[in-house]
């Protein structure tokens, strides 16, 4: 994964890794750990690990360290890879667009 930037949120108690935009947020709570990312909608997640209470941010909750594996660091990759710095708006707006779902 690309250098990220990291920014501690103390309004939030949370830390955030940034390149062009969000990667990933990190929450600590007593007794687990939950991981969020931004562009969740787009994501592939073919495990279904992320699980979501909004409507924007869909997260994974690691209540212990076993739960931190290949799977997890797999959807952080793929976070880092939809928000290269290397890929222009046009190319993500593309691509945004051709991954979403037919509207109803």
């Amino acid at each position: 994964m690309p250098a990220c930037t990291e920014r501690v949120h103390p309004g939030w108690n949370a830390l955030s890794f940034r390149l062009r935009g969000q990667v990933c947020i990190v929450y600590p709570y007593r007794g687990a750990v939950k991981v969020a990312f931004e562009h969740s909608g787009l994501m592939h997640d073919p495990k279904g690990l992320l699980q979501q209470t909004g409507s924007r941010m869909k997260f994974v909750l690691l209540r212990s360290p076993g739960d931190l594996d290949e799977s997890v660091a797999d959807l952080v990759r793929s976070a880092a890879e939809f928000d290269a710095p290397a890929e222009s708006n046009s190319t993500r707006a593309d691509r945004r667009r051709s991954i979403r779902r037919p509207q109803k």
